[in-house]
């Protein structure tokens, strides 16, 4: 009797060894999944309210107030490899002898700054120009009759400053930065499969621009089969392939900028609407139709708005 009560002590223990090893594997298992999920997926760090209406998911940092590239080494010296385009904002109006803004010349001596950073670690640096002008204020024309684009501008000022023309490429069909989000996708990144951007603006612009780029940029590919389920937002699928953009958004200083704050106030209001049409556009198709049948800037059959000369200065 004591052997057979031997026996069977032995076999509970080996059957609860067995229970425990069979639930250490489980746990083990539920660990390695989670972990493939969170890299797969990985939550983007907001240094930002994230209150406006996109994902947060395509939006990997906001960085505010940077007066120089080389303050924020980060940007060079642990990210120059991550960029595939710099995609830098034009400012407005140009003066009458073609010279830029002072806030988009700040903009522009940062991405030459990035620009000469990368090239110092024999990293390419390609940038992206944007802007036909505003439509709220006359064009600049040049000595010869001929209209200057803000990103032909902004290319020429980078060009002088050390960067290789080569290295530049121009959106120059905009109007507006809702323009500037649509065009720099469906003209450069989706042609180039460039998926990792910076975008670079001002203090005073960037939280408006954050939210178009996010709202364009998540939208799915024309004729795609739309989102992947269970999938992060952002993410889109159309036959073998899959868009993932990953965005990064840096607001250059406006201090000592006399119409920053007047700006400022333009922009908030601004950003209501933004909020609004991209919680009804959600897809490319629905987003184009808006915008060559509502928008002022494209549409033929809406009027454009024109600012008296008194307001121009802070556009």
């Amino acid at each position: 009797a004591a052997k057979m009560v031997g026996g069977s002590g032995r076999r509970r223990m080996f059957e609860a060894s067995n229970r425990s090893s069979w639930l250490h594997m489980i746990v083990l298992l539920i660990c390695v999944t989670c972990c493939m999920v969170y890299a797969l997926n990985p939550r983007p760090f907001h240094a930002e309210d994230k209150s406006h209406v996109l994902t947060e998911s395509i939006t990997e940092s906001v960085r505010r107030g940077i007066k120089s590239i080389t303050e924020e080494t980060q940007l060079c010296t642990k990210d120059c490899e991550w960029y595939d385009a710099v995609v830098v904002l034009g400012g407005g109006p140009q003066s009458k002898d073609g010279s830029l803004p002072e806030w988009t010349k700040r903009r522009c001596d940062a991405v030459a700054e990035l620009y000469k950073c990368c090239k110092n670690k024999n990293q390419k640096l390609r940038i992206v120009t944007t802007s036909a002008g505003t439509a709220h204020t006359p064009s600049v024309i040049d000595s010869e009759g001929f209209p200057v684009t803000e990103a032909s501008a902004s290319a020429q000022y980078l060009i002088r400053a050390g960067v290789e023309a080569k290295h530049i490429v121009q959106e120059a069909q905009a109007w507006d930065t809702i323009g500037n989000a649509w065009f720099t996708r469906v003209m450069h990144s989706d042609i180039r499969g460039w998926r990792r951007l910076l975008v670079v603006t001002s203090d005073f612009h960037l939280n408006r621009t954050q939210a178009i780029f996010e709202w364009v940029f998540a939208l799915p590919p024309a004729q795609s089969s739309g989102a992947v389920e269970g999938s992060a937002p952002g993410r889109w699928c159309g036959e073998a392939q899959c868009w993932q953009y990953r965005l990064r958004f840096v607001g250059i200083s406006d201090d000592g900028i006399e119409i920053a704050e007047e700006r400022g106030k333009r922009e908030a209001k601004s950003l209501e609407g933004v909020k609004q049409n991209a919680k009804a556009l959600k897809t490319m198709e629905s987003f184009h139709e808006w915008l060559y049948t509502k928008h002022g800037a494209y549409a033929a059959a809406v009027k454009v708005e024109r600012l008296p000369p008194s307001e121009r200065k802070i556009y």
